[in-house]
């Protein structure tokens, strides 16, 4: 998919050779589905413009009679290019807003949102159970009209401190009875109700939108600008949790910045992953531009990166580009475009009907990342009777004020964190494995899975609970850490955690004082979970941990070192608190009383990459799959063709698919050189070979099998290689 966007300037268009431009976009970018702006997003919020003729709204002036959708359409089509229409669904002109009281979204003080925070620098908001949400179906449907395969919705989402207006406190009340809460308290019941209100409101907005859709095309897609993996999806309402069921594709950005935040070499493998977890087709939104320079063309590394890594782990790229950056840069803007999708146009049978091949789940659990507020005092700070400090005082002869914005914060920032440090260890490591969300954690959902990983996956239902029991039961492994099972799916806290004897735990303790120095873990038994690391040797202990007594049959091959306390201290020895508790009451379970992942999401300690790394290959008790020979900057996705083509290619559910992408660089973004890596061994369990071909490279590669294990080695990768092992006797496991 692409976006080609002329701003202000739709004129552009109009006086182009629609052939001409169709014809670019299928051999120059190598699309086949792109969006035509319906109604543009531009200064100062003209949202409310078309660009198509109808009847009943307003069209953009400059382009007259030019109806960019039914003029340029049969053009696309000619070069099999599907169109669907942007339509702008956030952004809108004050003067627009006042000709029509009662849209807007509006804060807890009763002012717009877009008066007190103006959008882009001008421009207001409008609120989905208000009026406006007639105007927009209807919007949609004069769209759909002009013969196109759908739309696409940038927006709407509730801005922070929104859904105030009348229309919201209407149906709030309806429905649960009471006001709508002001202050944000993860406490009062009424609070997680808004956040469910806010969540379903979007959600019914989408349902109506794509029945708008489907009444004038059956077969049109509908899809939303919606939430990606972090934690802070719930403030807007838009997580494919509840708004995925509603949606034909499921896509988010995942925009280069230049500058810190944007470091993890990452970010489109975890955006990618998180949205093919939703069960539709991923999109990726890879902004094709360096970051808000929209008029200089993303770097040509970068621009790879991100296709590469979007399609290696089962989603479809997405770009966009500013006409304009194209009078002074087409050459650069589009070299990196055409090289990759190129190749993924003369290959796309082998990214076509795939599946993941990996039986190993990493849980990104919406339930903890929207209701997730730890009740541990000392996950915030110190408390002191009489001061202030961090973010709890004590105050008026010793009564506790707690500050549950901050807390949520605070605890936002480490799901993130350890949603990344467990994907960036396993992605180092080469272990294959999925994302999967918080409805795959039942029976059916894990039943594809050998080890699941828990990372501080604190809010869960009765019903899930019970299905992890059942899967550890079965044979299945856990890895659980902090935390995990101590709330149900809604934040409450629970009075007994129902998970700790599946972990080997009578009780969990107090939080030792987080801090990111001079305290430690010991090594005390050697044993495979902790890989490598011997007997007597010391780990960083990570900031968040836990004490606790074990229960049961358990090991417990390493310890806490008793708290140091300060720098340049003499260490105290071990203290009674094991830092992993091990056991097997059926599958395996490690259980890892601190935030492992988060601690190597913030410190990169090759440690803790190694520890995650033994932990899972003992959870997992068998060889994994595939085994690379390669620098950890490599990342390895291993999928397979599923055969969907059926008689057209029946050999199709033969084929293994290894996904090489190559960020070994310069060591800082943006990436200006990629280092190839030589002589990549490379040893995948399958039934067996009959070819194995790279496909960037166009070579066939030699092989040895034996033992139910194919063993070659690739010459080179650059940037990105697909390698097709052709399994001879159809088999389709590895």
């Amino acid at each position: 998919m692409m976006r080609l966007d002329y701003l202000d300037a739709l004129e552009r268009m109009k006086n182009a050779d629609l052939d001409a431009l169709a014809r670019s976009k299928r051999d120059d970018w190598n699309i086949n589905c792109e969006w035509v702006v319906g109604t543009p997003g531009i200064a100062p919020g003209l949202g409310y413009l078309t660009t198509f003729d109808t009847p009943k709204f307003e069209k953009y002036p400059s382009l007259g009679d030019f109806d960019m959708l039914r003029d340029y359409l049969p053009h696309a089509r000619k070069y099999g290019i599907h169109v669907l229409a942007y339509l702008n669904m956030h952004w809108f002109a004050y003067d627009f807003a006042d000709a029509h009281p009662g849209w807007e979204q509006l804060c807890s003080d009763g002012v717009a949102y877009g008066r007190k925070t103006p959008l882009y620098g001008g421009g207001t908001t409008f609120c989905v159970n208000s009026g406006w949400r007639d105007w927009a179906m209807e919007m949609i449907s004069e769209a759909m009209k002009t013969g196109i395969d759908g739309v696409f919705l940038d927006g709407p989402v509730f801005f922070p401190d929104t859904c105030h207006c009348d229309a919201c406190k209407a149906q709030f009340a309806a429905r649960y009875g009471a006001e709508i809460p002001t202050v944000e308290d993860w406490s009062n019941p009424q609070w997680l109700h808004f956040v469910e209100f806010r969540n379903q409101s979007l959600a019914r907005f989408l349902a109506d939108s794509r029945a708008a859709v489907k009444s004038v095309n059956a077969d049109g897609v509908c899809f939303l600008n919606a939430g990606s993996w972090q934690a802070n999806t719930w403030r807007f309402g838009r997580g494919i949790d509840a708004v995925g069921p509603f949606e034909d594709f499921n896509g988010a950005e995942a925009f280069f910045h230049p500058g810190p935040r944007d470091h993890a070499l990452l970010m489109w493998t975890a955006t990618a992953k998180y949205m093919v977890a939703g069960g539709k087709p991923a999109v990726v939104f890879s902004h094709a531009a360096l970051g808000s320079w929209h008029y200089i063309p993303i770097p040509e590394h970068e621009g790879r990166l991100a296709i590469a890594q979007t399609v290696a782990c089962g989603a479809n790229p997405w770009i966009a580009v500013f006409d304009y950056a194209l009078d002074h840069s087409r050459d650069y803007a589009v070299r990196p475009i055409k090289d990759m999708q190129g190749f993924l146009s003369a290959h796309e049978q082998y990214y076509t009907d795939t599946e993941s091949c990996a039986d190993v789940a990493l849980l990104n659990s919406s339930q903890t990342t929207t209701y997730y507020v730890s009740r541990r005092k000392e996950f915030y700070g110190d408390w002191g009777s009489g001061v202030e400090e961090n973010l709890i005082a004590d105050v008026g002869g010793g009564v506790r004020q707690l500050d549950w914005a901050k807390m949520k914060q605070t605890c936002e920032g480490v799901c993130d964190s350890s949603y990344m440090g467990y994907l960036s260890a396993l992605t180092r490591s080469h272990i294959p494995f999925d994302v999967v969300l918080d409805d795959a954690v039942s029976p059916e959902g894990l039943a594809p899975y050998k080890v699941l990983i828990l990372p501080n996956s604190a809010c869960l239902s009765d019903a899930q609970v019970e299905a992890i029991k059942q899967f550890v039961k079965g044979g299945g492994s856990v890895i659980a850490e902090f935390e995990t099972g101590a709330f149900d799916e809604l934040g409450r806290t629970r009075e007994t955690n129902p998970l700790l004897e599946t972990f080997g735990v009578a009780e969990l303790g107090r939080m030792m004082r987080p801090v990111s120095n001079e305290e430690y873990v010991r090594v005390c038994e050697s044993h495979p979970a902790l890989g490598e690391f011997a007997c007597g040797r010391l780990i960083a202990r990570p900031g968040y941990s836990l004490a606790c007594t074990t229960a049961g049959r358990v090991i417990t091959p390493s310890f806490f070192m008793e708290e140091v306390g300060g720098s340049y201290k003499t260490l105290r020895g071990e203290s009674t608190n094991p830092a992993l508790v091990l056991s097997e009451p059926g599958g395996r379970v490690a259980y890892v009383p601190s935030m492992i992942g988060d601690f190597y999401n913030r410190f990169k300690m090759a440690d803790y990459r190694m520890l995650i790394d033994s932990i899972v290959r003992w959870a997992h008790g068998e060889p994994l799959a595939i085994s690379v020979d390669c620098p950890q900057t490599v990342e390895v996705e291993l999928r397979r063709s599923v055969g969907a083509g059926g008689a057209t290619d029946p050999a199709a559910s033969g084929r293994i698919l290894i996904h090489f992408v190559n960020a070994t660089g310069d060591m800082q973004r943006p990436i200006a050189e990629i280092i190839p890596i030589r002589n990549v061994r490379v040893r995948l369990r399958c039934g067996s070979a009959a070819r194995i071909r790279a496909l960037r490279c166009g070579l066939d590669l030699p092989f040895a099998y034996a033992d139910g294990q194919v063993d070659f080695t690739l010459p080179e990768l650059e940037m990105y290689e697909l390698v097709v092992v052709e399994v001879g006797d159809g088999s389709r496991t590895p």
